[in-house]
């Protein structure tokens, strides 16, 4: 297999992951920069508290779509042997959440990860998603916490992957593992506030 085309695969994917969606809506339609205002974050959670959740709709359903595409790209190494494939989807998939974490396209200023992450996990074990996006839902109903929702749902997501899908590909806990990780360190701010009571909670309606 070409090393130049994986490596060309992997700068593609990172360079779709920085597709910077909330800041270009944002900046084009309302010239605001939504990394400046709430949690400074460009995610789908933050610009729906600044500009609605009309415009963090198609913002989220941009991010998870960069995730999947991003898992997609195998079918360009047409030689690659199938027991492998998921390992480039991972490979790639990580890249393109590097891309939306520190987007070229954005100075270096992304969002946190989450929507892009479900993106990958679509791509790569679809069938994760009913159980994830399940607790996610539950934790958040309870908590009105959207960070505390994505901290937890992705620490399950190893033993839901292990337990509850029986599934020990080395690879794929690899990756829950590395998921979990980036989302700790992406929501570290988010947890400080979490801890001393300051979280903010979530809302639907646009901050005047």
């Amino acid at each position: 297999m070409e090393l130049y085309k994986i490596i060309l695969l992997l700068i593609f994917s990172y360079l779709l992951g920085s597709i910077p969606s909330s800041y270009w809506i944002g900046k084009i339609f309302f010239n605001v920069d939504v990394r400046n205002h709430g949690s400074k974050s460009s995610g789908a959670t933050n610009t729906m508290r600044i500009l609605g959740a009309k415009v963090a709709f198609p913002v989220l359903l941009i991010d998870i779509l960069k995730g999947f595409l991003a898992t997609k790209l195998t079918i360009l190494l047409p030689n690659i042997a199938p027991d492998i494939v998921m390992h480039y989807k991972i490979f790639f998939g990580l890249a393109a959440i590097t891309g939306h974490i520190f987007p070229v396209f954005a100075n270096f200023r992304g969002g946190k990860g989450i929507a892009t992450i479900t993106g990958i996990i679509i791509g790569i074990i679809p069938e994760l998603i009913p159980f994830a996006l399940g607790l996610f839902i539950i934790i958040v109903s309870f908590t009105k916490i959207v960070s505390m929702g994505s901290i937890l749902t992705s620490l399950s997501v190893p033993f839901i992957i292990y337990f509850i899908l029986q599934r020990n590909d080395i690879y794929l806990l690899g990756f829950s593992l590395i998921i979990f990780l980036i989302v700790i360190i992406t929501h570290r701010e988010n947890l400080k506030r979490i801890f001393a009571g300051k979280e903010t909670t979530i809302s639907f309606r646009k901050n005047n």
